[in-house]
């Protein structure tokens, strides 16, 4: 009689990781010839008062996607974007990315043909638009948001390559 999975202790059967999932959103748009990304200031802990990227955790019932326009209408005042908006990556838990415990984050790029007016509302005690090369510097963004929107810049500047199918203004 058979006990079950992982009884045998030859069975490679694991028990499945346990962890969160969150959804960000990178926005980019066009400024004075120069590429800005919305961000936010955060209100909370961890990271209060740094910045960055739009997002939260995933709703019971809602699809990651779902939770990354949520969060973005809730955090920026940002409703029904327009732009292309799609998955970027998924980031891992590995490296405890997140101080709070285990979290994977569906990361999405949304390619904004001009810099939409914001407000920050929610858990984000402002939003507003910085040039890219500003986020960039060391230890501006909270969480791995630097490796995240570094991933959106490649893609986006892919997608504009001459002979893409996808060529955006941004």
């Amino acid at each position: 009689m058979s006990e079950g999975p992982g009884s045998d202790p030859r069975s490679t059967h694991r028990e499945p990781a346990r962890f969160h999932v969150a959804a960000d959103v990178v926005v980019l748009a066009p400024q004075s010839g120069e590429i800005s990304v919305l961000l936010i200031e955060r209100r909370n802990d961890p990271y209060r008062g740094r910045l960055a990227l739009p997002g939260g955790f995933v709703d019971p019932g809602e699809t990651a996607e779902q939770a990354a326009r949520r969060e973005l209408a809730e955090e920026t005042g940002v409703t029904g974007f327009r732009g292309r908006f799609e998955q970027l990556a998924a980031y891992g838990p590995a490296g405890r990315r997140d101080p709070r415990g285990e979290i994977v984050s569906v990361a999405f790029l949304a390619l904004a043909a001009e810099r939409l007016l914001v407000q920050g509302g929610d858990d984000a005690a402002s939003a507003e638009w910085v040039p890219v090369a500003e986020a960039l510097a060391p230890g501006r963004l909270a969480f791995d948001h630097e490796r995240i929107l570094g991933d959106a810049l490649r893609r986006a500047g892919d997608s504009a390559a001459p002979g893409s199918a996808g060529r955006e203004s941004v």
